[in-house]
């Protein structure tokens, strides 16, 4: 048995992605980067903080901060859909300690999908909202990849 690393190898390239929906755009995200996909649930809400941030979450037994990934950008209040789900975001390590974890509302039951190199085309002609680090094109669906490190260091500077 050898002391190597393992090399992570995809079929044909491919990685596998979550697609969250959001209110007017689908997040993707790598599979290792949602720890799990849980139920939508009341939050405790805070009284004090920016309306993107929707509350505290108990999820296993520890209380991680839920955010509104359109609130974060800037767009207006609305609603939760009950059917939706929360994306629970493993730490990038920014802060480990003070925010293992954090999650996002989705408007609707997320998918998963395997996506390669060469399915993917940057989406030039989108401007960028502040959480955003890219629009990409995957056949004629607009998807936007979020800056994870970004909400991170805005939620601990906030918590």
């Amino acid at each position: 048995m050898s002391n190597q690393p393992r090399k992570l190898e995809y079929l044909d390239g491919e990685i596998p992605c979550m697609l969250l929906p959001m209110q007017e755009a689908i997040l993707l995200l790598p599979t290792v980067t949602i720890a799990e996909m849980a139920p939508m649930k009341p939050v405790t809400e805070a009284a004090d903080k920016p309306d993107w941030y929707l509350g505290a979450y108990e999820w296993r037994d520890t209380v991680i901060p839920l955010v509104s990934y359109e609130r974060l950008n800037g767009a207006s209040s609305h609603e939760l859909n009950k059917e939706g789900r929360i994306a629970v975001v493993n730490n990038t390590g920014v802060s480990q300690k003070k925010l293992p974890f954090f999650a996002i509302a989705t408007q609707n039951i997320p998918r998963m999908a395997r996506i390669g190199n060469k399915d993917i085309q940057v989406d030039e002609r989108s401007e960028l909202d502040p959480y955003d680090t890219m629009r990409v094109m995957i056949g004629v669906e607009r998807l936007t990849i979020p800056n994870i490190q970004k909400i991170e260091n805005t939620l601990t500077e906030l918590l």
